[in-house]
Parts: C-alpha cells; sequence; structure tokens
C-alpha cells in the first residue's frame, strides 16, 4: 500500500480511516497522489505524536465542517 511505500507504519483501521477520508474527498475534486501522501505523512506525524485532536480534525470531511 502506498502508506508502507512511504515508510509509515500504519495499522489497518488507520488506514481504512485515512483511506475513507481521501474517497470523500475524490468524490469533491480529483486528489493528486502529492495529496494523497500529504493526507498519509498527517496522518501519520499525529498519530505519533498522539495528537488525537488533530487526527479527528484531519478526518472531517468538508461537509461535517459546513455542519460543524
Amino acid at each position: 500500500n502506498r502508506a508502507e511505500q512511504l515508510g509509515l507504519e500504519l495499522s489497518d483501521d488507520d488506514l481504512k480511516a485515512i483511506t475513507g477520508k481521501i474517497k470523500k474527498l475524490a468524490d469533491i475534486k480529483n486528489q493528486s497522489m502529492e495529496d494523497v501522501d500529504g493526507l498519509l505523512r498527517n496522518f501519520h506525524a499525529y498519530k505519533v505524536a498522539g495528537d488525537h485532536t488533530a487526527i479527528k480534525q484531519l478526518l472531517i470531511t468538508p461537509e461535517e465542517t459546513a455542519v460543524n
């Protein structure tokens, strides 16, 4: 998977969560490989830092942002 190619250690649950975010964003606009890599790297960095708030913010979809 792409996370492994980038040298990022993520669990299956992590990958499912970030993949869901990528799919939702792709429904809105095409995502480049750089976009995907950035999301994966940010998710990994937040996880390593234990920043659960940042992870939640990263996974919020644009629709959820508009509601909140």
